[in-house]
């Protein structure tokens, strides 16, 4: 497994994450203040949901589903989650959450759904035990270390064989988070890493071509390709990064003091002008509308 790292603060808040990706998985691990994810103003996917299941491991902070019945979660706890809950599926949410701390910390691990053993549906307590605590507190605190991707590759599959142990997982679930992705795709994502480590999406086809060395055509087939492989939330590149920057400006604004124009320079809108539109062209509020309402939402 490959992993990115970033750290980026806006104002006072701040947020240091790792995304690490195989052939048929992908994981998160991921500690924020200041900062709150609010689904209900994140478009949903335009796509069908990937055939993956995520154990979600929230060590630190607070986690709240919106339904006519609340479902709350509350660090240190685990539970399971569909693709389809997290990010929906073909343009509509079955469910919404919001997650916050001070700070959040949590880690996401998105299988095979083949290879998670507890049941899928509402999301309900795991049977985590202090062993398993232990490992994903190792493997979250590799975001402090030099070096955390080379970490994470150990500290991951260790976390693997507890989840494992306590029959959440197979016992073959390392074996999937050690597949790797072919070359191509490889290089792609590693000319993206200088973009992800400032959470900045605006990077365009030209620029990657510079940075991989290979044909504006040839890096968009690559491109392509990711984002079907990793179950990314649209059917193109153009689809899948406007997905993810409305995700991080939705995230950012939730900043005390950040103003849109602020947010809008980080994701790499440019300008509050430009970020109103996407918003608008998603079916969202103008920004400093969702601003209001994400800031003034209480779990």
């Amino acid at each position: 497994m490959q992993f990115l790292s970033a750290r980026v603060a806006i104002e006072e808040a701040r947020i240091k994450f790792a995304f690490g990706y195989a052939r048929d998985a992908w994981v998160q691990v991921e500690e924020r203040a200041g900062l709150a994810l609010d689904t209900r103003f994140v478009p949903a996917a335009e796509t069908d949901a990937a055939d993956r299941t995520c154990v979600y491991l929230l060590l630190r902070g607070r986690w709240v589903q919106h339904n006519v019945c609340e479902r709350a979660f509350e660090g240190p706890s685990g539970f399971i989650l569909t693709e389809e809950q997290l990010e929906g599926a073909n343009g509509l949410r079955s469910c919404t959450f919001r997650s916050e701390g001070a700070p959040l910390a949590s880690i996401e691990l998105h299988l095979p759904t083949g290879h998670v053993l507890a049941p899928r549906g509402v999301p309900t307590r795991l049977p985590m035990d202090e062993r398993a605590w232990s490992a994903a507190s190792a493997a979250l605190a590799a975001l402090d270390e030099e070096s955390p991707a080379a970490l994470l590759s150990e500290r991951i599959p260790r976390l693997l064989h507890e989840l494992g142990r306590l029959a959440i997982t197979t016992a073959y679930a390392p074996e999937a988070i050690a597949k790797a992705i072919p070359p191509a795709l490889a290089r792609v994502l590693e000319a993206m890493a200088r973009y992800v480590e400032r959470m900045d999406l605006g990077g365009t086809l030209k620029d990657l071509e510079t940075a991989t060395g290979t044909s504006q055509r040839q890096v968009a087939r690559d491109i392509e390709s990711a984002v079907r492989m990793l179950g990314l939330a649209g059917l193109s590149w153009r689809l899948a990064s406007r997905h993810l920057r409305i995700k991080i400006a939705v995230l950012l604004l939730s900043a005390d003091h950040a103003t849109v124009a602020e947010v809008a320079r980080m994701v790499g809108w440019g300008s509050a002008d430009a970020m109103t539109r996407a918003f608008r062209n998603a079916g969202l509020a103008a920004p400093s509308i969702v601003q209001r309402e994400v800031r003034g939402a209480s779990s």
